[in-house]
């Protein structure tokens, strides 16, 4: 991938998402990249997966529609009842065909950074986590998740993904499938 065809994505990932959100990618990657050195990950990939995570985040139901149907991103059942976990998937394919990004690590990263997935990569679960504990984060909890995730990526997500689904449950919010397995996945050992 060229420069040229980064900086162009990312130019139209932010007149589409916006400042606020565009600054919350960039809080990620360098979140991302800050947690890549320290685990012995390559921070340059760690990096591109954050800063791309959410370019196709939008509210607008229709228009997260278009994009699936643009990005050739078939729009499930599941994206009815949850149309806030489409945008990874339409991500991911936003990257591949408007960057040419064929790295599988990096795409997964980017697809499942909301849900999570049983047997994520190094790379999948620090993505996941920088977007959890980026520093515009403020919720109960995030401080030990931000000092899990400097010490060990798997207990991070243990924890990450226990306080989601607790809270999921708590407010009676359907949970994605792929958040249950990935939490089941790390029960199992």
């Amino acid at each position: 991938m060229n420069r040229k065809d980064l900086d162009r994505i990312l130019k139209e990932a932010k007149d589409r998402i916006g400042p606020k959100r565009f600054a919350h990618n960039q809080r990620v990657a360098k979140t991302a990249r800050d947690l890549a050195l320290t685990h012995g990950l390559d921070p340059d990939r760690a990096y591109l997966a954050a800063i791309l995570h959410d370019i196709a985040k939008t509210k607008d139901l229709d228009q997260l529609k278009a994009l699936a149907q643009a990005y050739q991103v078939d729009w499930t059942p599941e994206f009815d009842r949850m149309p806030q976990i489409a945008h990874g998937f339409i991500g991911a394919q936003m990257a591949r065909m408007d960057l040419g990004l064929e790295d599988e690590e990096i795409l997964g990263a980017i697809a499942y950074h909301t849900t999570g997935r049983e047997a994520m990569s190094q790379l999948e679960k620090l993505v996941y986590l920088a977007d959890y504990i980026e520093p515009g984060r403020d919720f109960p909890g995030v401080d030990k998740a931000r000092d899990l995730a400097k010490k060990d990526l798997d207990q991070a997500m243990v924890y990450a993904l226990t306080r989601t689904l607790g809270f999921l449950l708590q407010e009676k919010i359907e949970i994605a499938l792929d958040t249950v397995r990935a939490w089941n996945s790390y029960q199992r050992g």
